[in-house]
């Protein structure tokens, strides 16, 4: 009959001989596991910061996981014991425990379960190599050729495994590559990205309490007011609480500011950045946009919103997307304030007719949900005054496009910027898409609206201090950095486009225009890479606006449509990579490999039509399409065939010219982009959401009338009466968004 002492001596008697069947070979792979482990333990903790600080921060988790690894491996090898399992127990518990941490901290930043066990057990077993391969090195019976090997082995199949990876991105038709047509001649005003004639006066306002920065706190330049933002907030933690000093009640308006050294006064524009680990601070991102407008004439702001972002200690506050809106536009009051106070630098300095708001990703569509904010905000006693401040454009760099109480917003006569990258891990849906299509204009209005998307661009690199990696820490390790941009050139992008947008809603510099309505306008000052833009103000006429469910030959005004040779031809909404509606319709249209010139999409204009065509008086025809190739079973062959596509315009009388495309814009091929270092591994990391590797990105494709007349000279484009489209080449699959007439300034 077993005794409690005689249970506690067997126990006893295991624990004694639990390391029994460990050698030498056991205490290098321990010490392997170990550093992997630690590793693991500080990058996960690093993309999970405390708020201590960086060198804290390391030696916090470093801890840690010393801990855990001597607790829990030691636990294990003791179980392994207790069972008579004979193995090296410290080794197998010191294994188990790095496998099951590996895989724990990918999971836990939800990279997929399928991902973090392939990565998480893979990485473990690096570990045991790395062991190894020490011990080998170190041992002083192992022959040197033995060790050399030790070495190029392992080395040889890492390298072999990168040689392998097919994670390059396919990004074709760059700038460098393209042929420029005669009539693409570069605008005569100077770069928009160089610095203007103002010098620059920066400086801070802020609550004067801020804990962690002194340009907020005791040593900002301007004292501003805090606001209660508790209808908004259900719930703020007492950690975020001790980390920032305040609650819901007293939210600080902190601001960067960049003003011209002048009289003004000057168009503002407010900027405001996305979601980031709140303890990363992410307002000092937009300095070099900054100090360029201010140069050239406006003052920017870049607003501190960061208190509202996430962390992993305590996640978001509720109602995120509203209450950065809302932030948003109690900037604007104060600014409102302090222009009418004689103590400020803004005394009479801010023209607040004349404002634009730009913001990245969730700041993006707080920007237009603050341009559009009756829909949000019309019963919010604390806004009194805000219909006063004229809300002209926003910016959105790669914005989120969430429903926010069941609603979107939705701009008219409001200026529209989208700038987004096809690189971006972050935000992969082209989202910004979305708002681009809800905004809208009053007929013959010269407002407009542009996109760009780009190639080599991702999410993270318009802020400077967000990196280069658009995941945080352990994910980021895994991303594909490979054919990025470079942030120089990144943000040189934001500059141009930015800036050249604000002088022509504001400065009335109407030869930037050209730079929207065709990025080759600005070859000279863009970096190389793909770009796919689109562009459309209140002049712009549709000849066919295509809409599901209704006839995909006759449209209003009696124009009409015919189609040969296609094996498709049908109008369906374009869908993002995850087969959601981009807002808009189109009508698609697929070809064989034996298209010829009975292969053709025709348009016959009515008299009705050309008569309202010839009163507004259009200067070119205007056809928005994107490629749809690596959509369909014969992606491969139809990258390899390329497209060639004619354009043949008809009058009344029977004149015809047929010019190809490519003596306007070509058709541009999807961008195909892995986002994980292993493109295999797309389809398995954050369960699927990269396995659509491309996205229906419009290019819009300008034909003036002038071309075709200098083509022919008895051309008349007041004779208009069709226009065909003739299709070769194929396989081809493309998508029409719109086909119609415009005239800009």
């Amino acid at each position: 009959m077993f005794k409690p002492i005689h249970i506690f001596r067997w126990l006893k008697r295991r624990a004694a001989v639990t390391g029994s069947y460990d050698t030498m070979l056991s205490s290098f792979l321990i010490a392997a596991l170990f550093i992997a482990a630690s590793l693991a333990m500080v990058v996960s903790g690093l993309g999970n910061p405390t708020g201590f600080g960086f060198v804290l921060d390391i030696i916090i988790y470093f801890v840690l996981n010393l801990l855990f690894f001597i607790v829990a491996g030691t636990i294990l090898a003791y179980l392994f014991s207790l069972v008579y399992l004979p193995v090296p127990r410290l080794f197998f518990g010191s294994l188990l425990y790095t496998g099951f941490l590996s895989v724990y901290v990918l999971h836990l930043q939800n990279l997929g379960l399928i991902f973090s066990l392939v990565a998480g057990i893979s990485y473990a077993i690096g570990g045991l190599v790395l062991g190894a391969v020490l011990y080998i090195i170190f041992h002083p019976e192992a022959k040197p050729v033995i060790k050399i090997l030790a070495v190029l082995v392992p080395s040889a199949a890492i390298l072999t495994a990168f040689l392998v990876n097919d994670a390059g991105d396919d990004v074709r038709l760059s700038l460098e590559e393209m042929v420029m047509p005669e009539h693409i001649t570069p605008v005569p005003a100077g770069n928009p990205g160089e610095p203007g004639d103002y010098e620059v006066i920066s400086f801070t306002y802020g609550s004067g309490q801020d804990r962690h920065r002194p340009e907020f706190g005791e040593e900002t330049d301007l004292l501003s007011a805090s606001v209660d933002a508790s209808e908004y907030i259900d719930r703020w933690t007492r950690d975020r609480e001790h980390f920032w000093g305040f609650d819901e009640t007293r939210l600080p308006l902190n601001g960067r500011v960049w003003m011209p050294d002048g009289d003004g006064p000057f168009p503002l524009l407010l900027m405001v950045h996305g979601n980031h680990r709140m303890e990363n601070f992410s307002d000092g991102g937009y300095g070099y946009l900054g100090e360029l407008l201010a140069s050239r004439g406006f003052i920017a702001v870049s607003v501190d919103e960061n208190f509202l972002n996430y962390t992993g200690w305590s996640g978001i506050p509720s109602r995120n997307y509203e209450l950065r809106a809302w932030i948003l536009l109690h900037h604007l009051l104060e600014i409102k304030e302090f222009n009418e106070m004689v103590s400020t630098p803004f005394f009479r300095k801010v023209n607040l007719d004349q404002v634009a708001l730009m913001g990245h990703s969730r700041g993006g569509q707080a920007a237009a949900m603050a341009a559009d904010h009756e829909r949000w905000f019309s019963e919010d006693l604390s806004l009194q005054g805000i219909d006063e401040i004229g809300i002209e454009a926003v910016i959105a760099l790669a914005p989120t496009d969430r429903r926010t109480d069941d609603m979107r917003s939705e701009l008219h006569e409001t200026h529209y910027l989208l700038l987004h990258g096809a690189r971006d891990g972050d935000l992969h849906i082209f989202h910004g898409d979305r708002q681009y299509e809800r905004t809208s204009f009053d007929e013959g209005s010269e407002r407009f609206k542009a996109s760009l998307y780009i190639g080599e661009a991702n999410h993270s690199q318009f802020n400077t201090d967000w990196g280069r990696s658009d995941m945080s820490l352990p994910g980021g390790v895994f991303t594909n950095r490979d054919n990025l941009l470079e942030p120089e050139e990144q943000q040189e992008i934001a500059k141009v486009y930015i800036s050249a947008f604000m002088g022509a809603v504001f400065h009335g510099r109407e030869d930037y225009i050209n730079l929207f309505r065709d990025y080759r306008y600005g070859a000279d000052w863009l970096p190389d890479t793909q770009y796919m833009s689109r562009f459309e103000n209140g002049k712009y006429l549709s000849l066919t606006p295509f809409r599901r469910n209704e006839s995909k030959t006759e449209f209003p005004e009696d124009v009409t449509v015919e189609a040969e040779g296609f094996t498709e031809w049908e109008i369906e909404a374009a869908e993002d990579r995850r087969g959601n509606s981009k807002n808009t319709d189109g009508v698609v249209l697929e070809w064989e490999n034996d298209a010829s010139s009975d292969t053709l999409y025709s348009v016959h204009l009515s008299e009705s039509f050309l008569e309202n065509l010839n009163d507004a008086d259009p200067e070119s025809i205007w056809i928005s399409m994107a490629d749809m190739s690596l959509e369909t079973d014969r992606a491969e062959e139809m990258a390899e065939a390329g497209y060639f596509i004619e354009i043949e315009v008809a009058t009344l009388d029977g004149t015809t010219v047929r010019l190809p495309f490519d003596d306007f814009m070509p058709v541009k091929p999807q961008i195909k982009t892995h986002y994980t270092k292993f493109g295999v591994m797309d389809k398995y990391f954050r369960d699927g959401k990269y396995e659509e590797q491309a996205e229906i990105a419009f290019q819009a494709h300008e034909f003036p009338f002038h071309v075709f007349e200098e083509a022919n000279e008895d051309f008349q484009r007041n004779e208009l009466a069709r226009i065909t489209l003739h299709f070769y080449e194929g396989p081809g699959k493309v998508i029409i968004e719109d086909f119609g007439f415009i005239s800009v300034p």
